[in-house]
């Protein structure tokens, strides 16, 4: 044997020592996690477990896994997060069940255990709304235990939890849904603001981050998966990613009970899923969630602008491509346009009239699904007040309970309408005051009337606006109110020139009395203290700020003759200014008699009443109140001093959007020189009204 052979056979037994050094030391390791295992697992689960690792159908890299997993279950001691008991996607027919972990592929493994189920030939089960994936196929692992057999597999798939975490806020948080709407509640946030308006909750990262860390539990999205699907007290066979699922699930396929030419079929349809697939099972989920929470967006294009948004968080589309908003609005007016080439004139006239307002009936069953969504959760605190009171009219089975500073005097006067049997004339042009008392009954009163066909109606309004409003009119102007908080306060009458009219309490004090007393009168009170809706159970509510619209979606579903329903919203839709002051200065015509001492000259009681309509957006605040026109009246009554306030506004009026935005100021200015303690005070007496009724708690700026 040459020297160069020797040399290269020494070499070559030293790299096979080597090997088998390093195969020893191998299985020496394997031997210690196996130890490891056995300790921490019943024998017979240990049994099964070897039987895993010895089977050559499970590769290297998911016996690892395993290995890895039980080897960190013998030595962790787990942090028990309160959540919910383990839920699991289970394919009967081919005895395999997945643990269910939101956001970490759970969408694409219960479409793949319903394809696994499925009899038929095999479609694309990827493209549909993935809302109609969840709650199929699912079961409890108490449930789980009745099916298993010793060839059961069970899978895990988890995820990064960083990354879930921030798939879990893009999808629940930063989008519509009850987890970001729950949250904003909590958080006392509001809407999220978007150019003119608002679409989903205006709660950060950093919120949801805070509130998992402080709460150690939200909701299964933000669970940990150990605490979702508890790996050391449940057995898994195989541990799969969520960032190779793909892969994994080629595994899974090859390893269970399945015939050729079905796993074949399933491997194809999840090769062939495309990008058009994963964006309309998602689009079509939160278009659902649109028009759940449609109260939260105001409108289609910024729900697509969010969505635009999400997916560049995603990166499915460039950080710096602005939303192409002319584009989805176009989509829009094609979709009309091609709508109308199917239609007749009329069929299309009543088409656009439903794409110019939303489906009526859909806004108010959302608006009822909110409001009893809500009641299910929350905690009621109970402010003193006074039992509902309803309007009632027999005639068409229709009551509404009377929240004053809500358009209590509005419905009020509808239902004087709805039971009035002659020929309507304009009923809104009157004091007030006759409104009240009239049609009016007690809660127990209306239970001795109501069928199953009475429609119960609740009235709300924001609570910043109701509360301003009820300073104006009850305690910036005469009556009882003002007087009765200026003697609880020591305050006196309010001075004016050499005068005095009206009484020295401000809107602070006023607030102030209802934070600390709680209750001051029915002007003052929650809605939900004066309604009690989580008890009495309404069938529609409206709002003061849309009540026109609101009252013609109720006149269109309760038992009225058509001719009827014309006549009145004919009346309603022919509000006229003159209307409205002559029904408001007659009633405070009214107070100055009943309260005359508290004011020393009528002319002061005008400037009074032109001070509060500036404060309302119906004159402007640079017009000075005009002493001279008020003292040339030879008699000071209602038709006379309206006709008069009238003429005056005509000479400089303000549009609609001046007024709106006079109203807006007006407001902010208000309570920015209310403390944040009040404030506070405030939110926390009020919380029950912004959250059942879904109003922004944000103080108004």
């Amino acid at each position: 044997m040459s020297r160069l052979q020797t040399r290269n056979r020494s070499a070559a037994t030293t790299c096979t020592t080597d090997k088998l050094y390093d195969k020893s030391i191998q299985i020496e390791s394997y031997l210690k996690a196996l130890q490891n295992v056995k300790e921490y697992m019943t024998e017979k689960r240990f049994k099964y477990f070897v039987d895993n690792m010895r089977r050559p159908d499970a590769s290297q890299i998911y016996r690892d896994r395993i290995t890895d997993l039980y080897e960190s279950c013998a030595t962790v001691t787990m942090r028990r997060v309160t959540g919910r008991t383990p839920r699991f996607f289970f394919a009967k027919t081919n005895n395999i069940a997945f643990c269910k972990t939101p956001k970490s592929g759970s969408t694409f493994i219960g479409t793949l255990v319903s394809a696994l189920e499925y009899k038929g030939e095999l479609g694309n089960m990827f493209h549909v709304n993935r809302e109609r994936v969840h709650g199929r196929n699912e079961m409890d692992f108490s449930t789980l235990l009745n099916h298993k057999s010793d060839s059961t597999k069970i899978v895990l798939v988890t995820r990064n939890p960083y990354t879930r975490l921030f798939s879990a806020f893009i999808d629940k948080y930063f989008l519509l849904g009850a987890w970001g709407k729950g949250l904003a509640r909590v958080k006392d946030k509001g809407r999220y603001k978007m150019g003119n308006g608002y679409c989903g909750y205006n709660v950060s990262f950093q919120d949801v981050l805070d509130y998992i860390a402080t709460k150690g539990t939200v909701d299964a999205h933000t669970l940990p998966v150990t605490s979702l699907c508890n790996p050391c007290t449940v057995h898994y066979g195989i541990l799969c990613k969520q960032e190779t699922l793909t892969a994994d699930i080629e595994h899974v396929m090859n390893v269970i009970n399945i015939t050729q030419s079905k796993r074949q079929a399933i491997m194809n349809m999840i090769n062939g899923k495309s990008l058009n697939d994963t964006l309309f099972a998602w689009i079509s989920s939160h278009l659902q969630y649109y028009k759940t929470y449609k109260i939260d967006c105001s409108d289609k294009i910024l729900l697509m602008e969010k969505l635009w948004q999400a997916l560049q968080l995603q990166g499915y589309i460039s950080l710096t491509l602005s939303f192409p908003t002319r584009e989805f609005k176009t989509t829009l007016i094609t979709k009309v346009k091609n709508v109308m080439e199917h239609m007749t004139g009329k069929q299309f006239k009543y088409f656009v009239d439903n794409m110019r307002r939303p489906d009526a009936s859909q806004i108010y069953r959302d608006r009822i699904t909110d409001l009893y969504e809500s009641c299910a959760t929350v905690t009621m605190r109970r402010v003193k007040g006074r039992a509902p009171r309803f309007f009632f009219a027999r005639t068409n089975n229709v009551a509404f309970c009377k929240a004053p500073k809500s358009g209590s005097t509005f419905v009020g006067t509808l239902v004087s309408a709805l039971e009035y049997k002659g020929e309507l004339g304009n009923m809104f042009h009157v004091n007030r005051e006759r409104v009240h008392g009239r049609n009016e009954m007690d809660f127990s009163t209306l239970l001795n009337h109501q069928s199953d066909s009475m429609k119960i109606v609740l009235v709300t309004r924001n609570p910043y606006t109701r509360l301003f409003s009820a300073f104006i009119d009850k305690y910036f102007l005469l009556g009882a109110w003002g007087k009765g908080l200026a003697r609880v306060k020591g305050k006196g009458r309010y001075k004016m020139g050499n005068g005095y009219c009206g009484y020295n309490v401000s809107f602070q004090e006023v607030l102030d009395y209802i934070a600390t007393k709680g209750t001051v009168d029915e002007h003052t009170l929650p809605i939900t203290s004066l309604c009690n809706p989580c008890t009495v159970h309404y069938g529609i509510l409206c709002k003061q700020e849309t009540l026109t619209a609101d009252i013609e979606h109720v006149m269109n579903v309760i038992n009225i003759t058509q001719s009827k329903r014309q006549a009145i919203m004919n009346m309603i839709n022919g509000i006229s200014l003159n209307d409205t002051l002559f029904a408001w200065i007659s009633s405070h015509l009214q107070y100055y008699n009943n309260y005359k001492i508290d004011c020393s000259d009528k002319i002061l009681l005008m400037e009074k009443l032109w001070q509060a309509l500036q404060l309302q957006g119906y004159i402007s605040l640079t017009l000075s109140f005009p002493t001279r026109e008020f003292k040339a009246l030879t008699e000071f009554n209602a038709e006379g001093l309206t006709a008069l306030f009238i003429k005056l506004i005509s000479s400089s009026p303000l549009s609609k959007s001046q007024m709106a935005m006079q109203r807006k100021r007006v407001l902010a200015e208000a309570y920015s020189r209310v403390d944040s303690s009040t404030i506070t005070s405030v939110q926390a007496l009020f919380a029950q009204d912004f959250h059942l009724f879904g109003y922004d708690s944000s103080i108004p700026v």
